[in-house]
């Protein structure tokens, strides 16, 4: 076998880049089935491809015609650029050819969701563990720096991340230990904010799948990761792990096991009394979770009685229906309690009876009949008094 070549041709034969005959003619860049010839034609004899060779590649596939990226699919791009990285990834030594060829990646799956799942069906199984051990060669110090590893890092962690936008590939994706594994290491360092971002979206959509969510819950990692993640200072890594702790608080068996993790409602709380998606998340899992005993009483006593007191001043202050009827909701199923001496504290929290009784006189269709079954649960402990239907947990909106 030829040795394998490198994007800076040191220590190794490159394929002779020549000229390329068939081009499109619209924007004369090359044709796919030479593309696929040539990555063929390295992958037969064990090698890479020229700096040339990936520079057509790219040009190629850059582009926003679907259509296109469908017929990419269709003749096999994305099988050869598979075959390509399974021979290039153990022996790329600085990630070059490796950034190229998951960039080549990320833009064929620019193509339709069809054609999305038609590349997992035929190459998915063989392609995910690659692309984990792309990720770790970024992670670990293999990637050179002038090579960008955040880059890498980031367009592979996308490339996951719309595997596991699939619907149909939810329960596989979420049954992936090595995946999620991989998710959590890409969100714990701080090689790549875009990375991180890309990871805990994988996560959250993975959770609008009911048998996911609590496989998700109950990992060792993902909650603990997801809670210290938010302590960096970004906007959209706050959004986006409100996005997914909701979804995930929306199975009722982990409504305890989040209650109870050290720092998830520090979290909430932090969340809760922000502004914006992260606030109505918060308002939205904290009203899924009211629905547990157990965890109603840690939301009571937190800080004494600080989340009673954010969820009362959006009830009464906010301007923003749905949040105010997500809060709304939260009042109501943690005044469904049948302890007394839970019952009790709410109703000695000085905001907390001030507003429901405010919000059942709301005009509101979203708020009021959620304050007036409080209402109704505080006289009879436990909802007896013609409760309001409850609702099941709901995922993000």
């Amino acid at each position: 076998m030829s040795a394998l070549c490198a994007c800076n041709g040191v220590g190794y034969s490159l394929m002779d880049s020549g000229s390329f005959s068939l081009r499109n003619s619209m924007d004369g860049t090359v044709h796919v089935k030479e593309l696929i010839h040539i990555i063929k034609e390295a992958v037969t004899e064990n090698n890479g491809l020229s700096n040339h060779e990936y520079d057509e590649l790219l040009k190629a596939l850059y582009h926003q015609d679907i259509e296109r990226h469908n017929q990419e699919v269709k003749a096999g791009l994305a099988k050869y650029l598979f075959k390509l990285l399974e021979v290039i990834l153990p022996h790329d030594t600085t990630g070059e050819q490796v950034g190229y060829i998951v960039t080549a990646f990320a833009l064929v799956l620019e193509c339709s969701d069809k054609h999305k799942i038609f590349c997992y069906k035929t190459i998915g199984r063989q392609l995910i563990p690659l692309l984990l051990a792309t990720c770790d060669m970024c992670m670990f110090g293999k990637v050179v720096k002038e090579h960008s590893p955040e880059l890498i890092l980031a367009t592979t962690t996308k490339i996951l991340g719309t595997f596991c936008k699939l619907s149909e590939m939810w329960k596989l994706m979420a049954g992936n230990v090595d995946l999620l594994n991989t998710l959590v290491d890409v969100i714990d360092c701080n090689i790549s904010p875009d990375a991180r971002v890309y990871a805990i979206g994988a996560i959250s959509v993975l959770a609008l799948d009911d048998e996911s969510r609590l496989t998700l819950a109950t990992h060792p990692d993902i909650i603990d990761t997801l809670i210290e993640a938010s302590k960096v200072k970004h906007e959209l890594t706050w959004k986006k792990i409100s996005a997914a702790i909701l979804n995930i608080s929306a199975v009722t068996d982990a409504h305890d096991h989040l209650a109870e993790r050290p720092g998830f409602l520090k979290l909430l709380y932090k969340h809760l009394t922000s502004s914006g998606d992260p606030q109505m998340r918060a308002a939205g899992t904290l009203r899924n979770i009211a629905s547990s005993e157990a965890a109603r009483w840690e939301i009571v006593v937190y800080s004494s009685g600080a989340m009673l007191t954010a969820l009362s001043t959006i009830v009464l202050k906010s301007n923003n229906e749905t949040l105010r009827s997500r809060a709304a909701g939260a009042i109501k199923n943690l005044s469904g309690s049948y302890d007394f001496n839970l019952q009790k504290m709410l109703l000695a929290h000085p905001h907390f009876m001030k507003s429901i009784t405010v919000a059942s006189k709301s005009r509101s269709e979203n708020v009021r009949p959620y304050a007036c079954a409080a209402l109704a649960n505080l006289t009879e402990p436990g909802g007896k008094k013609a409760p309001l239907k409850q609702k099941r947990s709901h995922a993000m909106q």
